[in-house]
C-alpha cells in the first residue's frame, strides 16, 4: 500500500486557534474589565502578576537570568525587580487585549507624532523600513499606535492559541497592522518592502535552526534571527530600532537608527556583527529599566554550535564587560573609583574564565579563533580583583605567546599589571594609575633607561607620549578623568590592593 505523507500548512497567524466558547468569555470577562477605571484595571493586572509570581510560575528561571544579567545586585534586588516584571507583563498583556477600547487621541498622547515621522522620513527614501523592536514594555501599545497614525506597518509574529490571544490579535488587525508568517518571513518582509511598508520584527526570541546567529546579550550568546540584518542586506531597506517604555502611566517611545549593515565582504561577519549591534541598542534600553522587559523568557535555552561555543562565549563575556564599562563612563562613574556593577562583572566574568581555562587549556587562535582569544586576554587583564587567577593565567599566557598562539603584547601587559598591583616595577610601563599628586603614572618602573626600547619591541609607543601632562588622557576611545580629590583616591586604591589580595 503507498501512504502519503500530507503537510498541512500552519494557519495564517490572522487565525488564532481558540474555541467559540473561549473567546465568548474572554470577550465578556475583558468587557467587564474594560469597564473598570483605569487605575482599578491596573491594580487588578499587577496583582494578577505578582499572584503567578508567588505560584512560582519561571519564578527561578527569572531569578537565575536577572542574576546573571546583573551580578552585582543582591538576592532581594533580584527578587523585587522579578515581583515588577510579573506585575508589568500581567499589565502589558491586559493593555494589548483592551487596546481597541484606546481611544485615537490617547495612542496619540503615548505614540509621539515626531516617533512616527522618523519613520516615515526613512520610508521617503522608497526603500521601506525594518523596525526592530522587543517584548519590552508596551511592544503592543507600540505596534498599534503606529499602525492608527498611517504607518503601513507590517509586522512577523508566530501563530498565537487560545482565546486570550486571539482577541490580542484581533486588536493587532483591527488597527490596521497586517501580519507576516513567520514561515518564508523573509520572502513576505521584502515582498512588502519593495511596496515601500514598514515591516516590524521582535528580534529578542530564542530563535533555532541553522541560520540563527548567536550574539551577545547580557554576557552570553543568545541565539537570535538574522531576518532584519538579511532582508536590509537583500533590499538596502534602513533599520530603526523601535522601543515602547513604560514611564508612570505614560508611554515614551524611542526611535533610534538607522542602522546600516557593514559591507566587508564577509557576508556571514556582517550579519553577526548588525544583529549584535541591534542587541547591544536593546540591551541598553533594558539596563535602563529592567523590569519591563520579559525575564520570563528562556531566552538562552539553545545552545551555540559545538565548534564556536568557546568563541562566542569568550565574545560575550567581553562585549558585556565594554556595554557596563561605557554606560558606567556616560554616568562619570567609571573613573571615580571601582564601580561595584564593574566590579561584579570582572569578578563574574573571571569565575567563567577560569571554569573555561580549567576545561580547555588557555583558549588561543587555535581554539577560540583570534577575536576569541583576543577577548579572553581582555576578561583575565580586567580581573582586577582576583589575584590567584591573573596570577594563574601569567604562565599559560606566557606558553601560549610562545606557541604562535596570541601576541607577545598580551602576557607583556598581564605582567605589568600584576606588576603594578603588587607595588613591584612594571617592565613596559603599561598599566597607569592616578598617584596621590593627580599625575597619571606607571609607578616605578625596571631600568626605567631602557622601558621605551622594550615598548618598542612589542610595537608600543614611546612612554612620555601616552603620559603626556594633561588632566585627561585616552585609554582606548573613552576618556580618564582626573579624580576629583587625588590624595583619597590613591588612599582607596591601595586599601583595595590589600584588602583584595594584592598586597600583603
Amino acid at each position: 500500500m503507498l501512504l502519503l505523507a500530507l503537510t498541512v500548512p500552519p494557519p495564517p497567524p490572522e487565525e488564532v486557534c481558540a474555541s467559540p466558547i473561549g473567546r465568548a468569555l474572554v470577550r465578556i470577562l475583558l468587557a467587564s474589565v474594560g469597564a473598570l477605571p483605569a487605575g482599578t484595571r491596573d491594580a487588578l493586572a499587577r496583582t494578577v502578576g505578582r499572584v503567578i509570581y508567588a505560584l512560582g510560575i519561571r519564578r527561578q528561571l527569572t531569578l537565575e537570568q536577572l542574576g546573571w544579567a546583573f551580578p552585582g545586585w543582591s538576592a532581594e534586588e533580584r527578587r523585587r525587580v522579578a515581583r515588577r516584571t510579573y506585575a508589568h507583563m500581567a499589565t502589558a498583556a491586559l493593555d494589548a487585549a483592551l487596546s481597541q477600547k484606546v481611544s485615537a487621541d490617547a495612542l496619540a498622547a503615548a505614540v509621539l507624532r515626531e516617533e512616527s515621522l522618523a519613520i516615515e522620513r526613512a520610508l521617503a527614501r522608497g526603500k521601506g523600513v525594518l523596525l526592530a523592536s522587543a517584548h519590552f514594555g508596551n511592544w503592543e501599545l507600540l505596534g498599534e499606535g503606529l499602525a492608527r497614525q498611517g504607518v503601513p506597518l507590517h509586522a512577523v509574529v508566530r501563530p498565537l492559541k487560545g482565546a486570550f490571544n486571539a482577541e490580542v490579535v484581533a486588536g493587532r488587525v483591527r488597527a490596521g497592522m497586517r501580519l507576516i508568517s513567520p514561515r518564508n518571513a523573509l520572502r513576505g518582509a521584502l515582498a512588502e518592502l519593495r511596496r515601500n511598508q514598514a515591516v516590524a520584527v521582535l528580534f529578542d526570541q530564542a530563535i533555532g535552526g541553522k541560520h540563527a546567529l548567536f550574539v551577545p546579550f547580557f554576557g552570553r550568546p543568545a541565539a537570535t534571527t538574522p531576518l532584519l540584518s538579511m532582508a536590509a542586506m537583500l533590499s538596502g531597506a534602513p533599520v530603526l530600532v523601535v522601543l515602547a517604555r513604560r514611564v508612570g502611566e505614560a508611554l515614551h517611545v524611542q526611535v533610534e537608527g538607522p542602522f546600516p549593515v557593514p559591507s566587508t565582504g564577509d557576508r556571514q561577519r556582517d550579519l553577526w556583527t548588525h544583529t549584535a549591534t541591534l542587541t547591544e541598542v536593546l540591551e541598553r534600553q533594558i539596563r535602563a529599566a529592567p523590569d519591563q522587559w520579559l525575564w520570563l523568557h528562556r531566552r538562552w535555552k539553545l545552545p551555540a554550535p559545538p565548534a564556536e561555543t568557546l568563541r562566542l562565549e569568550l565574545l560575550a563575556l567581553a562585549a558585556d564587560d565594554e556595554h557596563v564599562r561605557r554606560l558606567l563612563a556616560a554616568d562619570g562613574r567609571l573613573f571615580d573609583g571601582y564601580a561595584p556593577e564593574m566590579e561584579a562583572v570582572h569578578r563574574r566574568n573571571g569565575a567563567r574564565l577560569a571554569e573555561l581555562v580549567e576545561a580547555h587549556g588557555w583558549p588561543g587562535r587555535s581554539l577560540a579563533g583570534e577575536d576569541g582569544a583576543e577577548a579572553a586576554w581582555r576578561i583575565v587583564q580586567h580581573a582586577i580583583g582576583e589575584p590567584a587567577l591573573q596570577r594563574r593565567c601569567l604562565p599559560l599566557l606566557e606558553a601560549a605567546a610562545a606557541a604562535g598562539e596570541v601576541p607577545a603584547l598580551q602576557p607583556a601587559m598581564l605582567a605589568d599589571r600584576i606588576r603594578y598591583f603588587e607595588g613591584r616595577p612594571q617592565r613596559y610601563g603599561t598599566t597607569v594609575g592616578w598617584d596621590a599628586d593627580g599625575r597619571l603614572s606607571p609607578g616605578p618602573l625596571e631600568a626605567p633607561e631602557d622601558v621605551d626600547v622594550r615598548r618598542a619591541a612589542l610595537g608600543l609607543p614611546p612612554l612620555a607620549a601616552f603620559l603626556e601632562p594633561t588632566s585627561e588622557a585616552d585609554t582606548g576611545d573613552l576618556p580618564v578623568r582626573r579624580p576629583a580629590d587625588p590624595a583619597k583616591h590613591h588612599a582607596d586604591f591601595e586599601a583595595w590592593a590589600h584588602r583584595v589580595g594584592w598586597r600583603m
